[in-house]
């Protein structure tokens, strides 16, 4: 049994790199922008004109901490300051949207959306400098107040921001008051992926159903990982490779915490049905109220260790039973599954 543990330490350990990476991903992330930033700076110094200099230069402002947003609103479940109530590790806090029966932090869309743009509002202007830029070139530069809108659609965001700005100089005057972008991040999707998570996680907290991971991974071209801290903590990883933030997948975080009594998972005693001849490939249906990652093994059939999947070509008509074996971690089960071929 030990050496079963052994493997569902990797796993957690596994998991906390994949966060240890985003983490540094945002880190090398925020380097780069600055570094666009000052790439934009010096190609203005080239342009004539001087609405089309700023339009360029705030745009990319709001692209830059757009990025910059998204990264923070992912990682932290939506939220720009995470409450409280969170599970901590090195790199940050993930807000829990379970709490042994509490569901008050999972935030409604129009609530991710009103973090995002308060992100936004408040990080714009370390970006701007103020137009130094600008009145180093000789313009006067009035600014009002900043206003952002952002919109969700089935296809990404669009951000609106509603900013006065005027430049005079001695020979002229010119105001601009809207700036926008369009970002192809897939929220309404992922969002939607939070909820069905959700509700079955509230129908029953302490199961992670791997079959509805993987239908989900399907239906929405996502992935989907979970983690353990060993405990009561159960962190929800989604990743989307069509929503993109320079090259890499936009990647939305939250946890889950339960009570800390093991249940040993239920193995589906169902009967399956197959055809002589044809490839039998199927999934364990296993219920673990914990959600711990599990490991299966039998002496009669090939079975993925990890996933359950077992694969076979029956060449008679008849029943084939297994023995399965499942583990989580603290305790071990088995269950005779019955394969039923025909002709």
């Amino acid at each position: 049994m030990g050496q079963k543990k052994g493997q569902i330490t990797l796993f957690v350990l596994v998991g906390l790199l994949i966060l240890l990476l985003v983490a540094l991903f945002l880190v090398v992330n925020m380097q780069a922008t600055e570094e666009k930033i000052q790439e934009e700076k010096d190609d203005l110094a080239e342009v004539d004109s001087v609405k089309d200099p700023v339009q360029q230069y705030v745009e990319a402002c709001l692209k830059s901490v757009t990025e910059e947003g998204l990264l923070t609103i992912g990682l932290q479940g939506g939220y720009y300051n995470v409450p409280a109530n969170n599970f901590s590790t090195i790199y940050g806090d993930i807000p829990y949207y379970y709490d042994k029966g509490d569901i008050s932090l999972v935030p409604s869309l129009n609530e991710i959306t009103t973090n995002f743009a308060d992100f936004l509002s408040d990080n714009l202007n370390y970006c701007l400098n103020d137009f130094e830029y600008f009145e180093s070139q000789g313009y006067d530069i009035e600014t009002g107040d900043r206003d952002f809108y952002v919109g969700v659609t089935s296809s990404g965001l669009n951000i609106i921001l509603n900013y006065p700005v005027k430049l005079v100089s001695e020979t002229e005057t010119k105001e601009l008051s809207e700036f926008s972008l369009e970002y192809d991040i897939r929220l309404q999707d992922i969002y939607s992926v939070v909820n069905t998570l959700m509700t079955t996680v509230m129908a029953d907290p302490y199961a992670i159903y791997y079959s509805l991971l993987l239908e989900l991974n399907v239906e929405h071209n996502i992935q989907i990982d979970t983690f353990s801290d060993g405990n009561e903590t159960v962190v929800y990883v989604i990743q989307d490779p069509e929503s993109l933030i320079q090259d890499v997948p936009f990647v939305f975080l939250f946890a889950t915490k339960v009570s800390t009594e093991n249940n040993v998972p239920m193995i589906n005693t169902e009967i399956i049905e197959a055809k002589v001849g044809e490839d039998v490939s199927l999934y364990i249906d296993v219920f673990d109220r914990e959600g711990d990652q599990l490991y299966y093994y039998s002496e009669e059939v090939d079975i993925h260790p990890y996933s359950g999947l077992i694969e076979f070509v029956p060449d008679t008509v008849g029943e084939y039973v297994f023995t399965i074996y499942v583990d989580d971690g603290i305790e071990e089960v088995s269950q005779d599954i019955t394969i039923k071929v025909g002709e």
